[in-house]
């Protein structure tokens, strides 16, 4: 038999076994056998068909008479051979006679199987006693240029080195798998949608650039108009579009209520970064974004886009990794000028020449995770480089705390994160972090290098995070890459997908249970044996109130719909803010339906390269209804209004009540509100002038868009005076004040 050396830890994978099987069995009978006895340690690798029981374990021991220990490993994060080594039964120490034989192990307790390979190990070889193997020369489970190749049997001697084998150990394992392993409910439908398969899905997003109802795809510099009859339209030349960008999102840069375009990274043209502004009527004009010190982006990972400075116009943040591995690249903060440009604001807003040097960065997300009025920004770090908090402190400025916050925090430093996404996953009201990582195993071992987990956030008055790895249920996996938030199957739990790395490593789905734990469910989603890499968005993009999902195999775009069945009911909101950006970024919105509340937060752009659209997706489970929908805007001053009357399993449109009076001309502009002291601790005054005359309307809301004070008062020449006294608790609040001349907003925090 044939032994090569491993020199490295390579990342390989998996055999597939076509039907629904109870015998699983490698090794081939008729070719003789081959007996090894030098190694401490023999495994030999399989791949289920889809989950199941192991019930009992059949080892071929050779030699003679003595004992042998038999361990089953589990996933041990994909890699091809088992460098965790962790048991998932009490090891069993077998007995056999002299001469060959096969030795059967039933478990008293069956062990599930859910992800797709697992291990059995034989140690401990007495004196004399043999591992059996045939004598056929295999080939390997799964081939790839990135990941390598995965065998049948492995060997590690004394000294802790691994072997590889070609042939098979003589194991059978006896497995009570499902009869129907056929479901499929992700299905591939790029082809009979219309998108070309040969795209990159480096970069993909989604979003409604002529305003239809229905969500168009961009993938790279590619547009794909949705025609609404479940299929997609290449309108790339049509629409006058232009240039091959590295990262591609839809952005209002202009504030006047349709999409535009923004390329980073256009490799044709020497780096640089273009704007495509839609006309109203869905047609562009692009140029090529230029200005002092404007940047060039050799190599951009994440585009997130978000109004961290509050003036109405969407701003936006390039991360990247690196050109020329590994010189690591800078990251860039670039402020909307509303005249249609960005300007390099990194040093002066994020203190990036100063103190945070060049970082290999592969994903990013802005988001108000503090529930404070203004988005802060979550930077996902590679190559061992601690991630980033950045806390928008109200007045322009961005402070990393992620080392006070506990994130990213190991024995030896940080480990290598790899995509972001920020969700209310738990249904508590406050936002907690998706944080995949790539982790090998030996250093998890060695270094103290973590693999995916949730950060918890712990809301009021804190908002400190608590590192859930290894109690959330998503299992550990060596290259996991992308992940991504959103409810599958509508039962108001939302769920999980997570990408890898490398070829012969499959993308996993995750559905949420009632106690926030996850269990995998890849096989009856019908991914099983889907090489993603890089990151997924989901979209609604057939209008049937299932979330789809853009994503990609073997490094080339996707589109996967979900025919997932069932009467669990949802609903979908999109919003348009004229007080605020239009796409309503950064607003927060909450939903009642019976004794259940949810919220999201409308963002756009995360992870690495991809944008979910701005349209918000709820499942609402068994609900019936909904009681009321309550949004705070983002417009600097976040006024609340509270929707009621909405039905379920549609899709709504919500226009900001104050967009309506303006349209309507019945906002003045020339009022003003002055509010002070503010902070305050025991009383704080409001006084207007230009209120007009006649009876005007306080409204003060908590946070979650609750009102908690409410008062009327008669203008008197236009002057008006509210007083709030002795609240029933501290922290901020947002005020809102009707008058007969106009509104006016404003936030206000109690000590």
């Amino acid at each position: 038999m044939k032994h090569l050396i491993l020199l490295a830890i390579l990342n390989f994978c998996c055999l597939r076994i076509s039907a629904s099987v109870d015998t699983l069995r490698h090794w081939v009978s008729g070719g003789g056998t081959a007996s090894y006895s030098n190694y401490d340690l023999q495994v030999a690798r399989f791949e289920p068909p889809a989950p199941g029981d192991v019930l009992q374990i059949i080892v071929g021991l050779g030699g003679s008479a003595g004992t042998a220990t038999i361990h089953l490993f589990g996933h041990e994060g994909g890699t091809s051979f088992p460098q965790l080594e962790s048991d998932l039964i009490n090891p069993v120490v077998v007995t056999k006679n002299s001469g060959d034989t096969m030795i059967a192990i039933s478990l008293s307790t069956p062990v599930f199987l859910d992800n797709n390979n697992f291990f059995i190990a034989v140690s401990d070889l007495g004196s004399g006693v043999t591992f059996l193997s045939d004598n056929i020369t295999h080939t390997a489970f799964c081939s790839s240029g990135s990941g390598g190749n995965y065998w049948y049997q492995f060997m590690k001697d004394s000294t802790g080195q691994w072997f590889l084998g070609q042939e098979a150990f003589l194991v059978d394992i006896i497995m009570d798998v499902p009869v129907d392993t056929t479901q499929q409910l992700f299905m591939d439908v790029t082809t009979a949608a219309g998108i070309d398969t040969t795209h990159s899905n480096q970069t993909m997003a989604w979003g409604d650039f002529n305003e239809d109802g229905h969500l168009d795809l961009l993938i790279g510099g590619i547009l794909y108009q949705n025609t609404g009859a479940g299929n997609f339209q290449n309108v790339t030349a049509a629409k006058n579009i232009w240039g091959n960008p590295r990262v591609s999102a839809f952005i209002d840069m202009d504030n006047d209520e349709d999409l535009d375009l923004l390329f980073i990274g256009l490799s044709d043209s020497g780096d640089q970064a273009a704007l495509f502004l839609n006309d109203s009527a869905g047609n562009f004009t692009g140029n090529i974004l230029t200005g002092f010190a404007f940047p060039k982006f050799k190599a951009p990972h994440s585009l997130s886009i978000g109004d961290y400075n509050m003036d109405d116009y969407p701003d936006v943040f390039v991360s990247q990794l690196w050109d020329v591995y590994p010189n690591a690249l800078p990251n860039y903060l670039l402020r909307n000028n509303q005249n249609n440009g960005l300007i390099n604001y990194t040093a002066s807003d994020m203190f990036q020449s100063s103190s945070t040097p060049n970082r290999r960065s592969r994903g990013s997300q802005w988001t108000d995770f503090d529930d404070d009025g203004d988005m802060d920004l979550y930077v996902s770090n590679y190559y061992l480089e601690k991630d980033e908090l950045w806390q928008n402190d109200g007045n322009n400025e961005l402070v990393n705390i992620a080392t006070p916050k506990q994130i990213d925090v190991n024995n030896t430093g940080a480990s290598h994160g790899t995509g972001v996404d920020w969700m209310d996953y738990d249904n508590d009201g406050d936002l907690d972090i998706l944080s995949p990582q790539f982790a090998h195993p030996g250093f998890m071992l060695q270094y103290d290098h973590r693999g995916t987990t949730i950060y918890d956030n712990s809301g009021p008055p804190d908002y400190d995070f608590t590192d859930k790895v290894g109690q959330h249920g998503i299992q550990y996996e060596e290259t996991h890459g992308g992940g991504a938030w959103g409810d599958l199957n509508n039962d108001g739990l939302v769920d999980l997908v997570m990408t890898t790395y490398y070829g012969c490593r499959y993308m996993e789905v995750y559905e949420q249970q009632a106690d926030h734990s996850f269990v995998l469910e890849t096989f009856k989603y019908g991914v099983q044996n889907i090489v993603t890499g890089q990151d997924v968005a989901y979209a609604d993009y057939d209008n049937d109130g299932l979330l789809d999902m853009a994503g990609g195999e073997n490094d080339q775009a996707r589109i996967y719909r979900n025919a997932s069945a069932g009467s669990n009911n949802w609903i979908q909101l999109d919003l348009l803010s004229c007080t605020g950006n239009s796409q309503a970024i950064g607003a927060r919105v909450w939903v009642y339906s019976g004794s259940d509340k949810y919220m999201q937060e409308v963002t756009a752009g995360r992870g690495q390269r991809m944008q979910k659209p701005s349209r918000l997706h709820f499942g609402l489970g068994s609900n019936s209804m909904v009681d009321s929908v309550v949004i705070r805007w983002p417009n600097g001053v976040f006024n609340s209004e509270t929707v009621t009357g909405l039905s379920i399993n549609q899709r709504h449109v919500i226009d900001e009540t104050d967009c309506v009076l303006s349209r309507n001309g019945n906002k003045s502009g020339q009022m003003e509100i002055r509010v002070w002291p503010n902070p305050f601790e025991s009383e704080a005054i409001f006084h207007g002038s230009g209120a007009g005359t006649g009876l005007s309307h306080l409204v003060i809301t908590n946070p979650e868009g609750k009102t908690v004070y409410e008062s009327y008062a008669e203008s008197q020449g236009g002057f008006l005076e509210f007083r709030w006294q002795d609240p029933a608790a501290s922290g901020i609040f947002f005020w809102k004040i009707v008058t007969p001349s106009g509104n006016e907003f404003g936030k206000i925090v109690r000590q």
